[in-house]
């Protein structure tokens, strides 16, 4: 709908940059003020910074906050980059617009009246429209502590953006999330296993990528834990591995199947340190013996394997080489159904 000039703009407005120019655009000129010492630092040019649309379609981003000042500055420099920009001034909206327009990545302010913030976040990560694989940033005006980094963490949050921000820096962390989501987009592999129902190796890997980039974010540990049954038990032992994990998964970690062999399964679990591991292998355990329970059908004899790490800031790492220390672990001898990488 067309909004009559001088009109107060409505609660939810779009922003829609036009296509992306063929000609190289112009280079960043510094320039000092007039009437400005000459030993002064130069300044940007606004009206001479370049517009640039590297994706097409360009990518949809939600940016929720009733601060005017910050709305209107942030959409003007997302606007220079050629994205599209949908803003809404509550939670309410931020949660329509979040289904409604499936937007590539959401920015929530934290000062967002009436809002719960992390329920809100949950909500979205956990809505099928939205899901676990949008990000979800949180800008606030103070530095987060590590009990907000926890919450955060457990809530979906991607990544806290502290305020002031300068322009420079936000793009370049949006473009990074734009290209992971782009190579997604462009990957053909199947995410699911067709069989299981679970994530397939490369939707787990791709999951993982997620998990790691948000414990990252958050000065957080994360771990992998491998399941199987034990040698020599039936293909229902697996299936029922599998239906368990389906229906008592949080929908926080990263649950997949491996395709070779069939029977074993990984779960990724961001701000899970080895002893939350261990709890996890033991709550998977008891949900397949309540499916098998519920069912009517014979609990099979589970094994499990893990590593984690403290702190994925100080410790980068793929989530391949997680994969591979969970399942080296699992299939390690001893008399302990579930092991740890690296113990003897």
């Amino acid at each position: 709908m067309r909004q009559d000039a001088g009109a107060e703009p409505g609660p939810l407005t779009r922003r829609i940059s036009g296509p992306c120019r063929p000609t190289r655009p112009p280079r960043i000129i510094l320039q000092p003020r007039l009437g400005r010492p000459p030993h002064a630092a130069p300044e940007f040019c606004e009206d001479r910074i370049p517009t640039k649309a590297p994706y097409t379609p360009p990518p949809l981003i939600l940016l929720a906050t009733d601060r005017e000042p910050y709305a209107a500055t942030t959409q003007r420099a997302l606007d220079r980059q050629g994205y599209t920009v949908f803003r809404a001034h509550t939670d309410r909206l931020a949660s329509e617009a979040a289904r409604s327009a499936h937007p590539d990545l959401i920015i929530l302010d934290e000062a967002l009246p009436g809002a719960d913030l992390y329920a809100l976040c949950r909500a979205l990560r956990d809505d099928h429209e939205v899901g676990p694989s949008a990000p979800l940033l949180v800008v606030t005006t103070r530095q987060p502590t590590a009990q907000d980094h926890r919450a955060a963490l457990r809530a979906g949050v991607w990544e806290f953006l502290v305020e002031p921000l300068p322009d420079e820096e936000l793009i370049a962390r949006l473009q990074s999330y734009f290209v992971a989501r782009v190579e997604t987009k462009r990957d053909s592999q199947p995410l699911v296993d067709v069989v299981t129902g679970l994530a397939s190796l490369r939707g787990l890997t791709l999951r993982a990528r997620e998990l790691t980039l948000q414990a990252f974010n958050h000065y957080a540990p994360l771990c992998c834990v491998a399941f199987a049954p034990e040698p020599g038990s039936t293909p229902e032992a697996a299936v029922l591995i599998a239906e368990a994990l389906r229906a008592g998964g949080r929908r926080s970690d990263a649950i997949g199947a491996l395709e070779h062999p069939r029977g074993e399964f990984l779960v990724v679990a961001p701000g899970t340190d080895g002893t939350g591991a261990v709890k996890l292998a033991e709550r998977v355990a008891g949900l397949v013996q309540a499916t098998a329970t519920a069912t009517g059908r014979v609990t099979p004899t589970l094994r499990a394997g893990y590593d984690s790490v403290a702190n994925v800031r100080y410790a980068p790492l793929e989530p391949r080489d997680l994969f591979g220390h969970a399942t080296t672990a699992l299939h390690q001898g001893g008399m302990s159904w579930i092991r740890r990488y690296g113990e003897s």
